[in-house]
């Protein structure tokens, strides 16, 4: 077993940045939420949405005061239906845009765009227990363009402004995008972590009252971050855009440090990389497509994303109370072990299958090398054998041979990772 260099060689697998997206995106349906039967109750404004478990979701109305439980339905790989099942007020009622799941789901957090802020509520009172600690530069923020995300990773919460701070460059225009702060929470303490530069791209087209920002986050099954990006163009056609990108944070700077936690405005720094799979609009005319979770995974191995479309309690022309589905999966490998789907067999590869360990997906998706549908040892087996075959390695060096440490902790983060990833 080769084992000379083997730490310098991992840190440069790891740091290796895919040539590709690991994952793909296909839309999967579309239907109007079915209110049920909860008398007084208005169902507009669906603004964030999270997985619970199961067939359930909730869902956090921005401007209603409460937070519904969502069931949906795929058959076939489908979005079928969806159908309100529960209702739970809020007494404090805000502009909430993003929902994140809590702790054994006797709360859920909630994102605050006006403040902006992040607080964790109570699901059964619907009372705040406390907000967590927002870095001073938020405040800078522009009107109505605050905290619209939020995504759960582990023992941290994700969020970021929609619009860039006015401390950090300019709105979004349509020659040129908008540059927003992801924001790192730690959920124990409550406190920040760390700050990313993440680039939006422009508007569209040009339009009536235009803008293009960042509207959700959520974690895919390997940890990644998936960034959803909305833009509107009144009148244009289509009027909202929609573009779902993979995140790559290796390399970026932490720009909750030195001058950059004051401001982004004429300083020197590296954005989040990103890296488009998916483009679009729900329907001809396009949806306010505002939220998105990732869901169960299906019968074929690919995994459920749940949107929601806000429909501005009516006064959107372009959107309805709509439910948009979606499926995740792994890119198909263009040559055995090449699991960032890029046609070359190099250090990129390892590194998707070290993130991947211990994932189930459809068979010969991804990392799953040897197509038994689980990636593990053996798939990291077939890379090898693939490089040392002659696979467009980017160097001489030998391939990185897994310890039976690594190996287990690779099993262990997965472990860890899917409880946590909720």
């Amino acid at each position: 077993m080769i084992r000379i260099g083997f730490s310098v060689l991992l840190i440069a697998a790891l740091a290796a940045a895919p040539a590709r997206a690991e994952w793909a995106v296909s839309p999967a349906g579309a239907v109007t939420l079915d209110g049920g039967d909860f008398p007084g109750v208005t169902f507009a404004e669906m603004s964030g949405v999270t997985h619970v478990g199961g067939a359930r979701f909730d869902v956090v109305q921005d401007s209603g005061g409460r937070v519904l439980g969502v069931d949906v339905t795929f058959e076939g790989g489908v979005l079928t239906q969806a159908a309100a099942a529960a209702v739970y007020p809020l007494t404090a009622a805000m502009d909430y845009e993003g929902i994140a799941a809590g702790a054994n789901d006797a709360t859920f957090f909630l994102s605050e765009e006006n403040s902006p802020g992040v607080r964790e509520v109570d699901r059964a009172t619907g009372a705040v227990v406390r907000a967590l600690s927002i870095p001073a530069v938020f405040a800078s923020q522009r009107g109505n363009r605050g905290f619209e995300s939020l995504a759960r990773q582990g023992p941290t919460l994700w969020t970021a402004n929609e619009e860039a701070l006015t401390v950090d460059g300019p709105a979004a225009s349509t020659s040129s995008g908008s540059t927003v702060r992801l924001l790192r929470l730690d959920i124990e303490s409550g406190a920040p972590v760390a700050q990313h530069a993440y680039q939006v791209e422009p508007i569209h087209a040009n339009g009536l009252l235009s803008q293009s920002g960042l509207s959700d986050l959520l974690v895919a099954p390997d940890g990644r971050l998936i960034a959803l990006e909305r833009s509107f163009a009144g009148l244009a056609s289509p009027a909202y855009l929609s573009r779902i990108y993979e995140l790559d944070l290796a390399g970026a700077t932490d720009i909750s440090q030195g001058a950059l936690a004051d401001g982004l405005s004429g300083q020197t720094y590296t954005p989040v990389g990103k890296r488009l799979l998916w483009s679009g609009s729900v329907g001809a005319a396009g949806q306010n497509l505002e939220g998105l979770a990732l869901g169960p995974q299906l019968a074929d191995g690919s995994w459920q994303l749940v949107g929601v479309v806000d429909n501005g309690s009516g006064s959107d022309p372009y959107s309805g109370n709509t439910v948009v589905g979606f499926t995740l999966s792994p890119v198909t490998p263009q040559v055995p072990g090449d699991y960032n789907g890029d046609g070359t067999i190099d250090q990129g590869d390892y590194a998707a299958w070290r993130r991947a360990f211990g994932l189930g997906h459809a068979a010969g998706l991804g990392a799953d090398g040897n197509g038994d549908g689980v990636v593990d040892a053996a798939d990291y087996t077939v890379w090898r054998d693939a490089l040392s075959a002659g696979g467009a390695a980017p160097s001489a060096s030998p391939a990185p041979e897994p310890t039976a440490g690594l190996l287990a902790a690779a099993a262990l983060s997965a472990v860890t990772g899917f409880v946590r990833r909720r």
